[in-house]
């Protein structure tokens, strides 16, 4: 992904709600693009369903040239409040249709209210 294209994609996550970090990621990430769906809270106020959607950004610049490759991205999911980690990751291109990438993050996460236990 060139920086361009990395630039249109994160102006239209912001525009959708999604924020910006840095900071405590999922993996080995530079940056990533969270969203927070049907979050539900008890009255402790402790998240009791609901689900994260991340664009994870790679920032390959600083090991090689820039050019149509300089930036890896991916989409991750992840459901709120399990008793074991599950995670859903694509790196299925093109990744200008988020609409198709946050259906099946919220299939994923219905399929895993529908298992657990």
């Amino acid at each position: 992904m060139t920086l361009r294209q990395l630039k249109k994609l994160e102006a239209e996550l912001e525009n959708r709600g999604y924020r910006k970090w840095t900071k405590c990621l999922t993996s080995s990430e530079s940056w990533a693009w969270f969203k927070t769906f049907e979050k539900t809270v008890d009255e402790e106020g402790e998240a009791v369903s609901g689900y994260q959607v991340a664009f994870r950004v790679w920032d390959y610049t600083e090991f090689w040239q820039t050019g149509a490759n300089s930036y890896g991205l991916d989409v991750w999911s992840s459901p709120l409040n399990t008793e074991c980690r599950m995670d859903f990751e694509s790196s299925w291109e093109p990744f200008e249709n988020i609409d198709k990438f946050e259906a099946m993050a919220k299939d994923f996460y219905e399929l895993t209210r529908k298992y657990k236990t």
